[in-house]
């Protein structure tokens, strides 16, 4: 999918109707003499993320401060990528909004609606669903993220600090990563690595292309498609840190050596 940022919506009817969910409150909101666009973009965007989040906490047990804010959980990162899904198909917001409201950039807004998008396809989740119904359905639906991000916030773990652990781990430099080398042991590493920060990162597809040689996004779809099968191959280890990982991915490829 194109990192393409959405165009305007409609004016408010179809906001309005993603709004019917917040009863008096929102029909309040709507009344209001405010125009379309501060009220679509400022007042319903700002009690719309507050909703979400209520529901999120009620649903998950975290604080309303880990999942407004990212607290580098497996289970917050989850959630924040729901919520960022729901804001975009069922409130119709922008990915510019959704983005000031998590405090992360568009690219990654889209990056995360991308990664819940196969999962609402197989719950059947219908766009006109309530924006809290939604969220309920996909926090019920969904597992969580196989990769916990070491704990960073947001799920920001560096790209370039996930290629020095798969390097660690599969005693390749980091250069070769990196670089344009296609050895079976470095291509190996590269695809891990890009693996890894598909699952631990909120970066785009060509955000993590660039930190391999400028490599193209659709290098990193086969390498996430090619990992992802042989994760079906090979044990879930007990530590699913980044670390924990990259050590598993490097024992399975010496034992087929």
């Amino acid at each position: 999918m194109s990192a393409r940022l959405r165009g305007p919506e409609p004016p408010l009817d179809r906001y309005a109707a993603a709004l019917l969910f917040l009863g008096d409150w929102g029909a309040r909101l709507m009344s209001t003499q405010l125009s379309p666009k501060l009220s679509e973009q400022r007042i319903g965007a700002d009690v719309a993320w507050e909703r979400l989040i209520s529901v999120a906490k009620r649903s998950s047990g975290l604080s309303s401060n880990a999942i407004a804010h990212g607290d580098g959980g497996q289970a917050t990162t989850t959630i924040r990528k729901a919520i960022a899904y729901v804001l975009v198909h069922a409130c119709a917001l922008q990915n510019e909004i959704v983005g000031d409201l998590m405090g992360i950039p568009p690219e990654a807004v889209i990056n995360a609606v991308e990664q819940v998008d196969d999962r609402a396809r197989k719950l059947m989740l219908s766009r006109r669903m309530p924006p809290d119904l939604m969220l309920m359905a996909l926090l019920s639906g969904m597992s969580a993220l196989p990769v916990d991000p070491d704990g960073r916030v947001n799920g920001r773990m560096p790209i370039a600090e996930i290629i020095g652990i798969v390097a660690e781990a599969f005693g390749t430099p980091e250069i070769e990563i990196r670089s344009q080398r296609r050895s079976r042991t470095v291509a190996q590493a590269r695809q891990v690595a890009m693996w890894l920060a598909k699952q631990a990162t909120l970066s785009s597809l060509p955000e993590i292309g660039r930190h391999f040689a400028d490599r193209d996004h659709t290098t990193v779809i086969h390498a996430v498609n090619k990992i992802d099968v042989i994760v079906t191959k090979m044990p879930k280890p007990g530590d699913v840190s980044v670390r924990g990982w990259a050590l598993a991915f490097a024992n399975y490829f010496e034992r087929q050596r």
